[in-house]
């Protein structure tokens, strides 16, 4: 067993968290717990290009570098010369890649804490040397064994206790707005002739086309909410892996324009998050945009996939936020069902106005 970290000897921490955006905001409760507990230390975040936005002006860390597993060798060693620059006195490995042991080792922290799988034995027979304080999870057991698993947010909080934090509950999920971005989307929104309330947003991930979904039955889905009473208005959101049905809906709308269907665009994320914050419900399949609604705090339908539904449904399922977990099944019974958690949700928060 790892003794606790003598916090008194803490200075500058540093934080490894390069995966996805889902990911790093899941990773907030338990960077916001270690915040509270050192408030006058230097806290630096490495995030991949795809996040680094995300976190920008929040006030629980004070410097964001980004690190791109793209890079050429060469970017990647100028990297690591500059990160070599601080002495970090603790090193928080939150992305379960071996690429974050390996960067986590080589910051010369003394203290270096994260997770790691049980059944990936490499990991597993390095960690004396990646990890001082390593949480040894056996979510790949349980998912083996088809079982419900602990959710992200408790498995990374293990960490924390591992280092000495206290036994708090973990806390919501953030996201900070930006006060540019959210006037940008006022005014966006303002000039689409929209009213304030009884907007609902749904995230065009690419994973609906799958499960025998097509474009057109997406569109079905757009209707269906867009005709729920109280509804005034549907903002479509896309990332940048989504754009195949982007432009699939795209391509409809301009046959048959829609005047409550609202579609910005690819935005950055600033502003995609400032857009999602004015939306009264989400609808999201089991990606990064779902964990943006929920650190907005915003009700959500969440949908996971039939063939990893026990495992993604709870290791990823919405954190603290009124939600509806929904099974993707065949269009014809999936979406009678978003629909129907839909207007719940919207009664349930006391924004329909029916």
């Amino acid at each position: 067993m790892s003794q606790p970290v003598d916090f008194a000897k803490v200075r500058n921490v540093l934080i490894l968290r390069t995966d996805h955006l889902g990911d790093l905001l899941l990773s907030t409760p338990l960077i916001r717990k270690l915040r509270t507990a050192l408030p006058d230390r230097r806290f630096t975040l490495v995030a991949s290009p795809a996040n680094a936005q995300a976190l920008a002006g929040w006030d629980a860390v004070d410097e964001i570098l980004v690190y791109d597993a793209r890079w050429p060798l060469r970017q990647k060693w100028r990297f690591l010369q500059e990160l070599r620059l601080t002495s970090w006195d603790l090193c928080l490995t939150l992305s379960p890649r071996t690429i974050s042991y390996i960067l986590g080792r080589l910051s010369g922290a003394p203290v270096r804490a994260g997770l790691v799988y049980s059944r990936r034995i490499l990991v597993r027979l390095l960690r004396p040397l990646w990890l001082t304080h390593a949480v040894v999870s056996r979510v790949d057991e349980r998912v083996a064994a088809g079982e419900k698993v602990p959710h992200e947010v408790l498995q990374l909080d293990a960490i924390g206790r591992a280092i000495g934090l206290p036994n708090d509950p973990p806390g919501p999920l953030e996201l900070p707005l930006q006060l540019t971005a959210q006037e940008w989307a006022r005014e966006w929104l303002s000039s689409q002739g929209s009213p304030p309330d009884g907007l609902v947003g749904i995230h065009g991930a690419f994973r609906w086309l799958s499960n025998g979904w097509t474009a057109a039955d997406f569109l079905s889905l757009i209707r269906a909410v867009r005709d729920l009473p109280g509804v005034n208005r549907v903002l479509l959101t896309f990332g940048p892996g989504d754009k195949e049905l982007q432009a699939e809906v795209e391509s409809f709308l301009e046959k048959e324009p829609d005047p409550a269907l609202l579609l910005p665009g690819q935005l950055p994320l600033p502003r995609w998050a400032a857009l999602v914050s004015l939306c009264e419900v989400v609808i999201s399949p089991d990606t990064g945009s779902l964990h943006l609604a929920v650190a907005l705090g915003k009700p959500i339908v969440a949908l996971y996939e039939t063939r990893k539904f026990v495992h993604c449904s709870s290791q990823w399922a919405p954190w603290q936020v009124p939600c509806a977990i929904v099974r993707r099944e065949s269009p014809n019974i999936t979406l009678p069902r978003i629909v129907h958690e839909v207007q719940r949700l919207r009664q349930k928060e006391g924004t329909s106005r029916v």
